[in-house]
């Protein structure tokens, strides 16, 4: 006994430093427990008493519980989740194993103890007494039990519920756990989210579009403004190319033309740093096209105009042309030369500016 003490220790130290193998880790640590009960009741008295039958039982108890864990991580994991590629819902699998052992407990219980058959119809009103008072606790269980039967939802996928959008980290009998877009731990009863509505953004497919809208000047013709958005959009690195990208107009507003960027990703923890890229790009797109994004005519604006002269203009771009190295060593003359025929753009970080084909 001693010997196989050693053994399974050991067997156990290795299986904690191996993560694929944690699953087999608290069976193993409950085989450890009995055999310690074991070798325990060798060192009392051989003969009979109250604490050596109790001390029998509960090794029995913890064989049991431990043989069906065992049994069931190597029949669900091992065969049919790796081999047959079958899913089976963890708050199905406790269920299954409670189940079980609650089965082979009373048989025990019964077989050493010779429990009246009475008091089953005695635990049974008592069954009902704590029903009623864990009707909450009950519901989330058999609410979070058809969740996971219908499977509206997986760990890993993005769903919004009560305005807060978030990815599930956590299914459970009790309660699912959403880490929101700000990494902070959201958790929502299996019974509340099994009465109202919430949007999965990971299903059917991880496919999701981001619209974006924006507004243009009357000015702006649709088709320049379409053709300019889908030069921005080629150069995006984190949108799809399939499905392409459209610039759809769906409004002729009082004060613009509204159109709406509508692109597709299957990074949906990204969607908002995408939203910013291309917002961002758009106003420099715009402004080099001399194409405006307007206030709305209710508002009105008085300013004076300060226009720079001429020479100002050139002086400014001969500073500008300084910082550069190869043109440091030019004389005044020459960048002024130079400066004649410069027209000064804007242009967003990381954009591209001189494409060679």
């Amino acid at each position: 006994m001693t010997i196989c003490i050693i053994g399974l220790t050991a067997l156990l130290l290795y299986m904690f430093k191996t993560k694929n193998n944690q699953s087999f880790q608290f069976s193993l640590l409950l085989l450890i427990i009995f055999l310690i009960i074991r070798v325990s009741m060798d060192l009392l008295p051989a003969t009979p008493s109250k604490l050596h039958l109790n001390l029998h039982v509960l090794s029995l108890l913890i064989l049991t519980f431990a043989l069906i864990k065992l049994f069931m991580k190597i029949v669900i994991q091992q065969f049919l989740v790796k081999k047959q590629n079958i899913s089976v819902p963890k708050i199905l699998q406790d269920l299954m194993q409670l189940g079980a052992f609650l089965i082979l407990a009373i048989i025990i219980l019964h077989n050493y103890y010779k429990l009246d058959t009475s008091i089953l119809v005695t635990s049974s009103v008592l069954s009902i007494v704590i029903g009623l008072a864990l009707q909450d606790t009950l519901g989330n269980f058999f609410s979070g039990l058809a969740l996971q039967l219908h499977r509206p939802f997986d760990k890993g996928d993005w769903i919004t519920f009560n305005n807060q959008i978030g990815q599930v980290t956590d299914i459970d009998w009790r309660a699912i756990r959403v880490r929101t877009l700000d990494f902070d731990s959201y958790t929502i009863p299996n019974s509340e989210i099994s009465k109202t509505s919430f949007m999965n953004y990971s299903k059917p497919t991880r496919l999701h579009r981001i619209v974006i809208p924006i507004g243009v000047h009357y000015k702006s013709p649709p088709n320049f403004v379409k053709e300019i958005i889908m030069n921005l959009l080629e150069e995006e690195q984190e949108i799809l190319k399939n499905p392409k990208p459209t610039v759809m107009l769906v409004k002729y507003n009082d004060y613009s033309i509204d159109y709406e960027v509508r692109v597709f990703t299957e990074n949906f923890r990204r969607y908002k740093e995408i939203t910013d890229s291309i917002y961002t790009k758009l106003w420099y797109h715009f402004k080099r096209n001399d194409i405006i994004i307007p206030f709305p005519i209710r508002d009105v604006y008085m300013h004076q105009e300060i226009i720079k002269c001429y020479e100002d203009q050139i002086q400014d771009t001969v500073e500008l042309l300084k910082t550069v190295d190869f043109m440091a060593n030019l004389t005044d003359h020459e960048l002024k030369t130079i400066a004649d025929g410069v027209t000064l753009e804007r242009f967003a970080a990381d954009e591209i500016i001189i494409r060679i084909t």
